[in-house]
């Protein structure tokens, strides 16, 4: 069996947060949430993770702001923006979303099935930025 996967959930609301948690309930996996930027920015200065999902719409720092960050600090980390916005889920929105920094987009609602295969697309694609420096 691979290495525990340590995820971190950008995620505002409390029903979204608990029902990533359940999903994450299995082993192999360890799941840190955040209920906005300020305490996952708090989350990655003393914890290590190899994925974040990321909500857009947030209060405080928003996804697009997330991303950046994130990427600036940690660019081999994995991050995947997940959002109920049309936006994002269109040609523009990856575009954008790839830009800043994330390696995939999740539309809401999503599945548990969807939710693990974005997990494995992300990590597939930072695999060769981090393998080579």
């Amino acid at each position: 069996m691979p290495a525990i996967r340590s995820i971190l959930a950008i995620e505002d609301d409390p029903i979204i947060r608990a029902l990533l948690q359940a999903f994450f309930q299995i082993p192999g996996y360890r799941i840190v949430c955040a209920a906005d930027g300020t305490e996952a920015l708090g989350h990655l200065s003393t914890d290590t993770f190899d994925v974040v999902l990321t909500d857009l719409m947030m209060p405080g720092h928003n996804g697009w702001e997330m991303i950046a960050l994130i990427h600036e600090r940690h660019p081999t980390l994995a991050i995947i923006l997940v959002s109920g916005s049309l936006f994002c889920s269109s040609a523009e929105g990856m575009a954008k979303a790839r830009a800043l920094g994330a390696a995939d987009v999740l539309p809401k609602p999503f599945s548990r099935a969807q939710l693990f295969a974005a997990i494995d697309r992300a990590l597939d694609q930072v695999a060769p930025a981090s393998a080579g420096g």
